[in-house]
């Protein structure tokens, strides 16, 4: 090729590179406003576009509002997002789990949603944290109870290894501490806000929140952490769920020599205790609690009772003092004044 074409080609491609203009230059983008212009977009059956409006949520200076439905479906898609197994139908043609792996994934991005924008906790811990808001919110507060109570959606509570740089991994540990501080507040509950310590906002959420104590227990059972109940009041409710969970998977071995060598179900609590069990443990403490409780607090009335009977021996002693000095004047002046 001479110099002078290569001189040329080079001319062209220099001419391309100043006129070339970005095809975003041309693309106007726009946002969408309200839950329900999103949600007339979601009604599609393409995997790419689904994808692209959860992520939508995620994106910093995006729309995200306080929107018990958008709430309400995003915990209704991402349920089961632990397992492909979930997203199987039974008769369905499906080579390979093509479309359950698609339907899970749909279903982990929604809860990735959740993990950032609603289960996440607060920076600063004097601050609430982003779920605060649905305390108020009976419907909304139920919905979430119900994606919690689900077995397939316990999978990851247990968990307690949240060291790798897996981002579901990281979002296991922001669903855990969720779990962890929603359930606790079933005992541990204050103010929904620290301006209005005795609203009726706060007394209609606290009742909300000890009727749930039995759902709340099994999330901490899930949770492992079960022992946080020690030392915590438990009412009738909570102690008749640790009552039903007390036998549960609890064997042990027989206590007569017989041809069959099954294990067998505990007849006490003692015995539950003994087999293992944390139910039974929190409710033969609370058992000792109460009942020295009850001790001590009759040794303290009737210590105080017999405290007030000493003042009040003190006190008819120094009436009485007084009496035998009034009356021993009273002789005095008598007989002074028998002797004028």
């Amino acid at each position: 090729m001479s110099e002078e074409l290569v001189a040329k080609e080079q001319v062209e491609v220099s001419k391309s590179v100043v006129n070339f203009k970005h095809p975003l230059l041309q693309f106007v983008p726009t946002d969408l406003k309200a839950f329900e212009e999103w949600l007339d977009k979601w009604d599609t059956t393409n995997l790419a576009i689904k994808l692209g409006l959860l992520h939508s949520l995620t994106m910093e200076d995006g729309w995200w509002p306080q929107e018990p439905k958008l709430i309400s479906l995003l915990l209704e898609v991402a349920d089961g997002h632990a397992s492909e197994h979930n997203f199987v139908i039974a008769d369905e043609f499906d080579y390979n789990r093509h479309k359950a792996r698609n339907r899970r994934l749909i279903a982990r991005k929604a809860f990735s949603v959740l993990c950032l924008k609603f289960f996440k906790d607060a920076k600063e811990s004097w601050e609430k944290p982003l779920w605060w808001w649905i305390l108020q919110n009976e419907e909304l507060f139920q919905k979430v109870l119900w994606f919690l109570g689900r077995r397939e959606n316990q999978y990851c509570l247990s968990c307690r290894d949240f060291s790798s740089s897996d981002p579901s991994t990281h979002q296991q540990g922001v669903f855990r501490t969720f779990v962890q501080k929603f359930a606790q507040l079933g005992w541990e509950f204050k103010s929904v806000d620290n301006r209005c310590w005795d609203s009726g906002v706060n007394d209609s959420v606290r009742k909300r929140l000890i009727t749930a104590r039995p759902q709340f227990i099994d999330l901490l059972c899930a949770l492992r952490e079960l022992d946080w109940l020690e030392g915590k009041e438990l009412d009738s409710a909570s102690l008749n769920r640790l009552t039903e969970m007390a036998n549960e998977n609890v064997y042990l071995p027989p206590v007569k020599v017989c041809a069959s060598h099954s294990f067998r179900k505990p007849i006490s609590l003692e015995e539950a205790v003994f087999g293992g069990s944390i139910p039974a443990r929190i409710l033969l403490l609370y058992r000792v609690y109460k009942k020295e409780q009850k001790r001590i607090d009759a040794l303290y009335k009737e210590s105080a009772r017999q405290q007030r009977e000493i003042v009040r021996q003190q006190e008819l002693a120094k009436v009485e003092a007084q009496r035998k000095a009034l009356d021993s004047r009273v002789k005095e002046l008598a007989s002074a004044s028998s002797k004028r």
